[in-house]
């Protein structure tokens, strides 16, 4: 809701991807890619 929140800094990613995982991991695993119907 506030810009200044949406500033992500080097330090910030290991904390992130510890707390909610490698969220672009699907697009370069197929098998875990959504499906098109």
């Amino acid at each position: 809701r506030e810009a200044g929140r949406l500033e992500f800094r080097a330090e910030d990613i290991a904390p992130r991807v510890r707390d909610f995982g490698d969220l672009l991991a699907p697009l370069l695993d197929p098998g875990r890619a959504a499906q098109l119907p």
